[in-house]
């Protein structure tokens, strides 16, 4: 009998198992040794509630009392997590049954059975492959947006094509006509030639600028030049050199700039590429009579705003939410066959971005948008860095 008890001793303690009696009123009335040390206990569980210690049982009393009639022969808890006071979790395996089938009013015997090895295990394996679809979905959103992204890279790259090879088209035929002049057969528009040439070489050179940005954007590597410079005479260049170009299309160009100066630090190539891009897509998605309001103000001592603001086909919220996404194109701009790359305002928010500024937009469908930036007079930031390298 000795021999019997010491064995079942060992076999508790290697297989990390314990056992209780319950009383036919659901109290604890004995446990084994390690009871609460696998529970990690520091008080008694005799004389308590069974629901109290273990709440899986509550609500199941019907279950509990067959046990205690003698209908069912056990009942089984498996792989239950139970939490330690220390804040620890282990997995449990429960199994109570009568304490005597042949007279099972007389209580029941609950066996525990640590299976923390188990269902440590199984918890794993269910979170690697929880997160294993987790990663099979980002997966496949990923690559169908690589496919929607690659699907309107090449719609870009044939507009881009096009476009490019228009203003070369106008470059070589004036280019032609002026190598024919001769004494005998002078050109009188040759000066307007001359001018047109120019404005497709620069009309060229920008689309190319946008180009070799979009790289740099995606590399992560865009820089910006700050300098001292004034905003009033950029605006006017920009004006000028678009409005040569658009005097077929009777679009009325209003330019509103203070008397004084406004000086700011700004990348002068690139914000000449911001304001003749929101210009010239003013001009573009308005009627041939159309009109636009270019003005450009101090708000503060801190800031600076420019707004372009046109009467033109507008744009719902929807599309607002969307406009400064790669490639995108507003769904009416593509039914009116109104030719763009949805290049230019991602660049456009990429660089006054990068200024340390923010672009915001306001339309309504055909009644026209505004597009306003807001740039610092001074970036702080780049202060910052220039002050900390020194």
């Amino acid at each position: 009998m000795l021999l019997a008890v010491q064995a079942a001793n060992v076999f508790t303690k290697t297989h990390g198992l314990a056992y209780a009696q319950i009383s036919p009123d659901l109290t604890f009335q004995l446990v084994s040794d390690n009871f609460n040390n696998l529970l990690r206990r520091t008080t008694a569980v005799t004389n308590q509630q069974l629901t109290d210690i273990f709440w899986e049982f509550a609500g199941i009393e019907p279950v509990l009392d067959d046990l205690l009639q003698g209908k069912l022969p056990h009942y089984r808890i498996e792989h239950f997590n139970y939490d330690h006071p220390d804040g620890d979790i282990i997995f449990l395996d429960i199994q109570i049954s009568p304490l005597d089938h042949q007279h099972p009013q007389q209580g029941l015997i609950l066996m525990l059975e640590d299976v923390s090895h188990i269902g440590h295990l199984r918890q794993a394996i269910v979170q690697e492959r929880n997160e294993l679809r987790l990663m099979q979905h980002r997966l496949a959103v990923a690559n169908e947006e690589l496919q929607r992204l690659n699907r309107q890279k090449s719609v870009f790259l044939s507009v881009a094509a096009h476009d490019l090879r228009g203003p070369l088209s106008v470059i070589h035929g004036l280019t032609s006509l002026l190598q024919m002049e001769g004494p005998n057969r002078p050109l009188p528009q040759k000066t307007d030639y001359l001018k047109t040439i120019m404005m497709q070489s620069d009309r060229l050179n920008q689309m190319i600028n946008d180009l070799l940005d979009l790289d740099r954007l995606e590399q992560g590597t865009l820089s910006i030049t700050l300098r001292q410079m004034v905003l009033n005479k950029l605006v006017e260049e920009v004006v000028e050199a678009i409005a040569y170009g658009q005097k077929n299309r009777n679009t009325i160009i209003e330019v509103n700039l203070p008397d004084d100066p406004l000086v700011i630090q700004a990348d002068a190539e690139r914000l000449w590429r911001v304001i003749y891009n929101l210009v010239h897509n003013a001009i573009k998605y308005s009627d041939k009579n159309g009109h636009v309001i270019i003005e450009a103000e101090q708000i503060n001592a801190q800031e600076v705003q420019i707004s372009v603001q046109d009467n033109g086909i507008g744009m719902t919220s929807e599309e607002i939410s969307n406009l400064f996404g790669l490639y995108y194109r507003t769904g009416d701009a593509q039914k009116r066959g109104i030719k763009g790359t949805g290049l230019g305002l991602f660049i456009v928010k990429s660089i006054v971005e990068a200024h340390g500024g923010r672009v915001e937009v306001t339309s309504l469908p055909q009644e026209g948008s505004t597009f306003t930036i807001y740039l610092p007079v001074r970036w702080e930031k780049r202060e910052r860095q220039l002050q900390e390298a020194r």
